[in-house]
């Protein structure tokens, strides 16, 4: 794990690095309607995603002000919301004001129950394939799991990324 961030630069570029990511909010998103509501809230079509892959969003107010930046991640029975530092509660509350009566959508803060760890770097993706087969094959914001850690590719950070969420 680094915590000097000149090694860190130097480990992600000759190598990888793992990086504690617990800052991160995440949100458990669940019920037949999830994927809708969502999709009604964001700037990113959500309807039309595929099992364990993820699509990068804002949600927004009615005036068109930024509620919080969010990757979504269709775990199929559930969604996956990984947002900015400290905003789950805020982003829970603000989704469930917008459900209506006969929605069957359930919004659970879910950043107590994951953790996550970034691994970036210049060998992440071989890394990453050791973890979970396949892994550095993944198109960016989808996911495969190992039952109890999904990998998910995510934007390149010095050659490769991955997030790590468990």
């Amino acid at each position: 794990m680094v915590t000097d961030i000149l090694h860190g630069y130097e480990a992600a570029y000759s190598g990888c690095v793992l990086i504690d990511r617990n800052d991160v909010s995440r949100i458990w998103a669940s019920g037949r309607d999830s994927l809708d509501l969502l999709h009604r809230m964001s700037t990113n079509d959500l309807m039309h995603m595929t099992q364990n892959e993820g699509r990068a969003t804002v949600l927004t107010t009615a005036q068109g002000r930024i509620v919080d930046y969010l990757v979504t991640i269709n775990l199929g029975k559930r969604v996956l919301l990984l947002g900015s530092h400290g905003r789950s509660e805020q982003v829970r509350k603000w989704l469930d004001k917008h459900i209506f009566f006969h929605d069957e959508v359930t919004i659970i803060d879910a950043t107590g129950e994951l953790s996550q760890l970034g691994l970036y770097g210049y060998r992440s993706s071989s890394v990453a394939d050791v973890l979970v087969s396949g892994a550095a094959n993944l198109s960016l914001y989808h996911t495969l799991s190992t039952g109890q850690v999904w990998v998910m590719r995510s934007p390149a950070l010095a050659g490769g990324g991955y997030e790590l969420i468990g």
